[in-house]
């Protein structure tokens, strides 16, 4: 499949973007956005009516610059392009005009800020970072493309008013986009556009979907102009695709998804739309299918799902997006799955999010997905994916996710062979995921950062030995086993550690359905004593006459028990887990208080790692 071939072929002239309808369109608005939801997008902003939009400083802006951090800036930041986006869908809501002050006086605010671009993005390719923007030499990065959107966005739907309210903002914001998107886009090279054979991540068709949209929604390029960024996009998707295992697994796990296969899913949307349905084909190509349906295959319950990397496992609820990108791609299960998680969550409101196209997007899907007959999504089926090394299986009540591949992805934390399981929708191992951003975590400083060691996931490592980052670090002659009552895998982890560390190490999983996971880890001649980890949420309590970890397993993110009813759920008030270890084992729990707010955010104010020391060459263990 290649999206640069069918570009290339057109012959028809490219057309506007004309997504849904402009607010004028009061026919549209009001038949196809539900009267609820019109009412509570107006509720929404009526607090904001005559709200001052917060100062951006650039001591905040040189705070990343200065000491690496990046929330100072960065909460004021998106809370102009959010609270901006509630303004304007309020107005198109409603049309009386209540609204527009503010909005032109969060798009003003915008127009002034002397670059958009995040200042942990703000370099050139392969260059130092700089303390402030350079006006006269945009950098696109994911937020400047995210930007421009929204105010291209803002002017499709509300540009008349607004240009009878201050003449002259559409010439001074259309002049923006062409200075801090077109130009730099056609005339320079950023990184995330991607180059053959290179890896790509959610950069690529993040930055391209946004870009996409700033373009093909204004109404004045030359044809040559779309043309030359119609081409540019599908090269570089191209890039991205390419990347992509045939399996669909997003390495960067199921957060990054939302950024990477479902920005992938709008980038073909735009195309679709201005080429008169040149790339349609493309919905049924297997590798897309596959990426599109990776987000249901790792679901555990509620909020959560499969996390490795940076990943958090509350991942966010599915939404309008997911459940398009399933009726595109003819997959009436992903449907199904994503109707009912939407049907399922509060919020419809995506007051959280700061692309305005989402926004819009959802509000004229919200009738069919709501009235989509969802009905209780089937289990999906154990999958393997290659392209990364990740088992995902589950019965009525484990979810077992097991991870070989190696310590090279993007987002990468050094995790090969690691576990998480979660039992009745409750987290019994868990991987921790990433603290806040800050400089160090995007630096040769990274692995400092705990969360990124092996020494805190739930694999083993010798003494202080342990796992490496880098391509060279990954597991071997990995082995797996898909049968109906029991799952089965093998790998060999022996790479993972520097050279030295161990002769062998293999680990073996086997997932008897309904009935208890067993792990059998062979260690060979260890040059330091071998540690097994394991992190849990709860805390636990170790029977050493038994040797037997004992587990309260709590709920975790508004997580739902995936058990016969709603009524079971109310019914247990606890679920209880064992962990059986080997007699001659040592076992020690530490608490680890969490303080950074993204953590205990997710875990709350501490979990637990329990260190388990062995002296033999076989170390096998199960959970019940």
């Amino acid at each position: 499949m290649s999206l640069l071939k069918i570009a290339t072929g057109l012959t028809q002239p490219l057309a506007v973007f004309q997504p849904y309808a402009a607010a004028e369109n009061r026919p549209a608005w009001v038949r196809q956005v539900p009267a609820y939801l019109r009412q509570d997008l107006i509720q929404a902003a009526q607090p904001l009516l005559q709200y001052d939009f917060p100062l951006l400083k650039a001591t905040d802006y040189m705070g990343f610059y200065n000491t690496g951090n990046r929330v100072d800036f960065e909460l004021p930041y998106f809370t102009r392009r959010r609270v901006l986006n509630t303004l304007i869908m309020a107005e198109c809501a409603e049309y009386q005009g209540r609204f527009l002050p503010d909005i032109l006086n969060g798009l003003v605010a915008l127009a002034e800020e002397s670059g958009w671009q995040l200042p942990a993005h703000n370099r050139y390719s392969g260059g130092a970072f700089l303390p402030l923007p350079d006006p006269s030499h945009p950098v696109i990065d994911l937020f400047a493309a995210e930007t421009a959107a929204q105010i291209s966005m803002a002017l499709y739907l509300l540009g008349e008013k607004l240009e009878i309210l201050c003449p002259g903002l559409r010439i001074r914001l259309t002049r923006l986009l062409d200075q801090r998107i077109l130009q730099p886009y056609l005339h320079d090279f950023f990184d995330w556009m991607g180059l053959p054979g290179e890896p790509s991540s959610n950069w690529n068709p993040w930055c391209t979907q946004n870009v996409l949209l700033t373009v093909f929604l204004r109404t004045d390029l030359a044809p040559a102009v779309k043309r030359r960024v119609l081409l540019q996009a599908c090269r570089s998707l191209d890039y991205f695709m390419d990347s992509y295992g045939g399996d669909g697994c997003c390495n960067e796990g199921a957060a990054y998804y939302r950024h990477a296969a479902l920005t992938l899913f709008n980038c073909l949307e735009v195309l679709n739309a201005v080429s008169q349905h040149a790339f349609a084909t493309v919905w049924q190509e297997p590798k897309l299918k596959n990426m599109a349906a990776y987000i249901m295959n790792v679901h555990v319950s509620g909020a959560l799902y499969a996390n490795f990397a940076d990943c958090a496992p509350t991942a966010g609820r599915a939404g309008c997006r997911e459940f398009l990108f399933a009726l595109r791609t003819g997959q009436s299960d992903m449907a199904c799955f994503a109707a009912d998680d939407y049907q399922q969550n509060p919020d419809h409101l995506g007051l959280e999010t700061e692309n305005l196209f989402y926004r819009v997007q959802a509000a004229f899907t919200e009738r069919d997905i709501m009235n989509f007959a969802a009905g209780v999504p089937a289990a999906p089926a154990d999958i393997y994916y290659p392209s990364n090394g990740l088992l995902i299986s589950r019965d009525r009540q484990y979810f077992l996710a097991a991870k070989a591949g190696g310590n090279d992805d993007s987002h990468n934390h050094n995790d090969t062979g690691s576990l998480t399981v979660y039992k009745a929708g409750r987290p019994l191992l868990i991987d921790v995921g990433v603290g806040t951003y800050t400089r160090q975590t995007f630096s040769a400083e990274r692995y400092q950062i705990w969360t990124m060691q092996s020494l805190y996931h739930n694999v083993f490592n010798f003494g202080a030995r342990q796992q490496s980052a880098g391509a060279a670090y990954k597991a071997k002659a990995t082995t797996v086993k898909l049968e109906a009552g029991t799952i089965w895998m093998s790998m060999d982890l022996t790479d993972c550690y520097p050279a030295g560390t161990i002769e062998a190490y293999v680990r073996m999983l086997t997932f008897h359905k309904n009935e208890r996971i067993e792990i059998c880890d062979t260690l060979l001649h260890p040059a330091e004593r071998p540690q097994l980890t394991l992190m849990t949420l709860a805390k636990p309590h170790y029977d050493q006459a038994r040797s037997v970890l004992m587990l309260e397993l709590p709920y975790l993110g508004g997580s739902q028990i995936p058990a016969v009813s709603q009524s079971a759920a109310v019914s247990t008030p606890t679920v209880s887990a064992r962990i059986y270890l080997p007699a001659t084992c040592e076992v020690s729990v530490e608490s680890i208080g969490l303080t950074d707010p993204k953590l205990a955010a997710v875990w709350g104010n501490a979990i637990y790692r329990t260190k388990v020391l062995t002296s033999g060459d076989s170390f096998c263990w199960s959970i019940e």
